[in-house]
């Protein structure tokens, strides 16, 4: 079922990096690169991010055909550091950075799951170096109730006058989410930045359905959703 899934979201997520004629495409927790393959074409350089070092070095196989597309096999935050990760053996898409309150519950046998320390970059800095004065850039996150502080992190890379296109895709859970307050203050301040909240996905029976949500509704949309597309175009602005 969790197959299924993926292919669901992977379906419904790409239109929109596709249509979008992007220079850039960062995919932060990019897992094995299933995001990364199905929009291979999307954007002349890709960034795949992994931190999970066993997973990385399959990424990196992944994607050995491909010369537009790097591998960073670190994790991001708000901070250059090693940090602590936990690493769920039975499922790659449970793995997450250790911060204090994040209570996500872990995917099939918890007994499994082990602590690993990672390097870390501020995620703000690797996009400033990396994607230098593009244009067009679309980012995905999938980082397991890292969502806020990310977002937060692209805020303060964020140039409107640099960037004049931008599209963000991130998934979340506000069961589990420990900072779903501070997600919904970064989701702010970009709506606030020009962003658009242009289409959610229900997290309930039917996944696939996207509606676009009037600015006036989005915080409700959020208390019913897991993944979230975030789009700025200047002539839009």
């Amino acid at each position: 079922s969790i197959c299924i899934l993926k292919i669901i979201k992977l379906k419904s997520s790409l239109p929109f990096l596709s249509r979008g004629n992007y220079q850039q495409f960062v995919d932060i927790g990019a897992n094995y690169g299933e995001f990364v393959i199905g929009g291979v074409q999307c954007a002349p350089h890709i960034l795949a991010i992994e931190a999970n070092p066993i997973v990385a070095r399959c990424l990196k196989r992944s994607v050995q055909d491909y010369s537009h597309i790097e591998v960073i096999d670190q994790a991001v935050s708000s901070t250059n550091a090693t940090l602590q990760m936990r690493i769920n053996p039975q499922y790659s898409g449970g793995n997450r950075l250790v911060e204090e309150g994040n209570n996500t519950p872990d995917f099939f046998i918890d007994q499994y799951a082990f602590i690993l320390d990672v390097p870390c970059r501020k995620l703000s800095e690797l996009l400033n170096h990396s994607l230098a004065d593009s244009t067009s850039v679309a980012i995905k996150m999938d980082v397991e109730g890292h969502e806020a502080v990310l977002l937060g992190e692209i805020i303060e890379w964020f140039n409107p006058q640099v960037t004049s296109k931008l599209l963000i895709i991130f998934e979340f859970n506000n069961n589990s989410h420990h900072a779903f307050d501070h997600l919904l203050t970064q989701v702010e301040q970009l709506l606030a930045l020009g962003c658009h909240l242009s289409t959610i996905c229900s997290r309930k029976e039917q996944f696939v359905s996207r509606q676009p949500i009037a600015q006036s509704e989005w915080k409700t949309a959020f208390e019913d959703s897991c993944e979230v597309i975030l789009e700025y175009c200047a002539s839009e602005g």
